[in-house]
């Protein structure tokens, strides 16, 4: 469901029909609806992505899983990522809200050279 007035998608509806998901907002569900559709207006979908599921992760991160000094800048899966949950099972460690999210940067190539083509285009 297109939100035009922030420029982004929303997840779909509730089971009723009624409400609408206003989370989880997924880069996954901004970056293939704007593939599927390939009009401009909704081009700023990407730019939503970018701008508020970016995140960088480092040693110093919560939870994180690595202590070298490196630095992983990228988008990461949702607005939920982006906190910090309890784990779910006994074995299941904490979840790092600064990960990157891996399979993102081949797709955002792919969107983006796609939007500029429509740009050009129309």
């Amino acid at each position: 469901m297109w939100n035009a007035e922030t420029g982004f998608f929303y997840t779909g509806t509730t089971p009723d029909s009624a409400p609408i998901h206003t989370s989880p907002l997924s880069e996954d569900l901004q970056a293939r609806s704007f593939l599927a559709l390939r009009e401009r207006r909704f081009a700023s979908a990407l730019d939503w992505a970018k701008t508020n599921l970016a995140t960088t992760d480092s040693p110093q991160s919560p939870n994180a899983r690595f202590s070298e000094n490196v630095t992983f800048r990228g988008v990461t899966f949702s607005n939920v990522s982006l906190q910090t949950p309890e784990p779910t099972g006994q074995f299941e460690p904490p979840a790092d809200p600064d990960a990157v999210w891996y399979w993102a940067p081949a797709r955002w190539r792919q969107h983006y050279w796609m939007g500029t083509i429509i740009a050009r285009v129309g």
